[in-house]
């Protein structure tokens, strides 16, 4: 199962087993991570003033640079395929988008996918609206459509395809790139992963011009770089690192060509690194591929690119094989223009030949018998009437002719008409075959997570045995609890009624209390309110007598002060008065503080 597969079926799972169901039908670790991240991609829907203008139905493919999703435009009630991109931050990219866009709608070819619209879905992700690569599904429901696939896909499903079969499928494909170079763009990535088979007409499309270039526009400076797949780049550009151009494209429309016959790219072990152990030298051409078509395939990939023809001239060189004239290279040999010649006209020379046999055969056998015969006049009557019976035979056979030649002409119409039920038979087979698998894959996914769903059922059901034997064993725990509880209930009612008349006679007791302490507390307040009034007037007391001894000390100091000065006055007059001879002055008194 690829990617595309299981990320639908994964879409169509209820969101919460999303996970659970790419886990168990991922085929390795990078295949799951690849579907979860398309899984967290949001869903590109364009919003207008009207409303969505998408709808999208499912996942076409993934890639490096985004996904193609099969949606439906709801104004135009058209089926289209959406391509978004991721990197839509680098102004850079949104031109490459744009620039794509403009070089798709610009070549004119009716195997070029068609473009219809580009812009930006609102999010911030640009987007390249393209037809759908499919037809009505004749096999399936009514209005059920059948989606194409890539040339790859198809050659690794069937193997390598029948020569005409290749040479039909490339061949609008070179007239398409050709149609590209008139205008003056170059694909630049012409692989079978970029050709769309569709599944019914087996019409052949070429699609992803995602790094097309134009022939007209400059090449930027700086360093050179690949552009394209190394298994299907021209020498040139592998070696030389030269940008792509129209004769690389022709060498991409030769491996391409070579895929489709032998299964194989020109080029399987190219390395990044330049290097190539085939030193260079494409595969070669399977033996079985009729040598016309082999010398069509290595001149596309001519080791010189001026050596290659032009894409136009190999569609017409395929266009020849298909009908089995001479190429433009084969004008050159007249034996290959001989034996092309006798393949166109095959029927009407073996039947030439086989006349001209038949002639010679009557001629020698009459001649043979006239010689050896002479004397017999009869017998050479008869056979004389037998050659002209003979000749009459060859005369109706002549005039037969065209009416063969008709009759073989609806012959070849039959046939081909056969052919065209038998390949529509085989693409049904193949479709059913494929649908098949689809369902048996689908068919062992449902039947693991039947088995896993059983298997959880059986764990349930144990699981609900063993709570059921539980659930009985706590009914009986229950019941016994009911009864253990119903005594104890009479228990504590007889022991709530003893509490309550040991309550009633403390509350008695302690109502006594509370009403004396209640006067004690009044008391109390009373003898407290007493003390205050008492503090209070002892305070008043305090302040009078602290003032009174404030003003009573003022009073002696100044009276202190007095006394102070009369005793210096009484100093000095004593000084002033004269002491008799002899006789020792007195010394005043000393003042004493009172």
């Amino acid at each position: 199962m690829d990617d595309v597969e299981l990320w639908d079926l994964a879409r169509r799972a209820p969101e919460p087993v999303r996970g659970e169901v790419v886990e168990r039908l991922a085929s390795d670790p990078a295949q799951r991570e690849r579907v979860e991240a398309l899984l967290a991609q949001p869903t590109p829907l364009r919003d207008d003033a009207d409303g969505p203008r998408y709808e999208i139905v499912g996942l076409i493919g993934a890639g490096t640079q985004a996904e193609v999703y099969q949606a439906r435009r709801l104004d135009l009630d058209r089926a289209c395929a959406l391509k978004v991109f991721r990197n839509a931050s680098d102004p850079a990219f949104i031109e490459r988008v744009r620039a794509e866009a403009g070089l798709m709608a610009r070549v004119l070819s009716p195997h070029v996918v068609t473009v219809f619209d580009a812009g930006d879905l609102g999010d911030g992700r640009f987007f390249i609206e393209m037809a759908l690569g499919a037809e009505p599904d004749v096999q399936g429901a009514p209005g059920s459509i059948a989606l194409g696939r890539s040339l790859r896909a198809h050659v690794v499903e069937r193997g390598p395809l029948p020569a005409d079969e290749a040479a039909r499928l490339v061949q609008p494909i070179c007239a398409a790139v050709a149609a590209a170079h008139r205008v003056g763009v170059v694909h630049s990535d012409v692989k079978p992963e970029n050709v769309l088979v569709l599944p019914v007409s087996r019409r052949a499309m070429l699609a992803d011009f995602g790094i097309a270039a134009s022939l007209a526009a400059p090449r930027a400076e700086g360093s050179p770089a690949r552009v394209g797949t190394l298994t299907y780049l021209a020498p040139e550009q592998f070696e030389e690192l030269l940008p792509p151009d129209a004769s690389s494209d022709v060498y991409g429309l030769g491996g391409t060509l070579l895929f489709a016959l032998s299964g194989k790219p020109p080029h399987p072990e190219r390395c990044e690194d330049g290097s190539d152990p085939r030193g260079g030298a494409p595969l070669r051409v399977p033996a079985s591929v009729p040598r016309s078509l082999a010398e069509i395939v290595l001149r596309a990939l001519a080791p010189d690119p001026a050596a290659r023809p032009s894409a136009d001239d190999l569609a017409q060189a395929l266009d020849a094989f298909l009908a089995r004239r001479p190429t433009r290279w084969d004008l050159q040999r007249p034996g290959r223009r001989l034996n092309l010649f006798y393949q166109r006209h095959r029927v009407f020379l073996n039947l030439s030949l086989a006349g001209v046999v038949l002639a010679v055969s009557l001629g020698l056998g009459l001649l043979t018998t006239v010689v050896a015969k002479s004397g017999l006049e009869v017998r050479a009557r008869n056979l004389s009437r037998h050659v002209a019976a003979l000749d009459d035979d060859v005369l109706r056979l002549n005039g037969q002719k065209g009416t063969l030649e008709t009759e073989l002409a609806r012959l070849r119409t039959e046939r081909e008409t056969v052919a065209g039920a038998e390949a529509r038979e085989r693409e049904g087979r193949l479709l059913a075959e494929k649908r098949a698998s689809e369902a048996d894959v689908q068919l062992t996914a449902a039947t693991q997570l039947a088995r896993e769903t059983a298997g959880k059922l059986e764990r349930a059901q144990a699981t609900v045995t063993q709570l059921e034997a539980s659930l009985a064993d706590t009914k009986e725990r229950v019941r016994s609890l009911e009864r253990d509880v119903s005594a104890r209930d009479a228990d504590l009612r007889a022991s709530a009624e003893r509490y309550r008349t040991s309550v009633d006679g403390l509350r008695q007791h302690w109502d006594g209390e509370v009403a004396r302490l209640r006067q004690d507390l009044a008391r109390e307040r009373e003898t407290s309110a007493i003390v205050q009034r008492r503090l209070a007037e002892a305070e008043r007391e305090r302040s009078s007598a602290a003032q009174a001894r404030a003003e009573t000390r003022a009073n002696l100091e100044g009276k202190l002060e007095v006394c102070r000065a009369d005793r210096d006055d009484l100093r000095g007059q004593l000084d002033a008065v004269p002491s008799e001879p002899g006789r020792p002055k007195k010394r005043a008194p000393q003042a004493t503080a009172p």
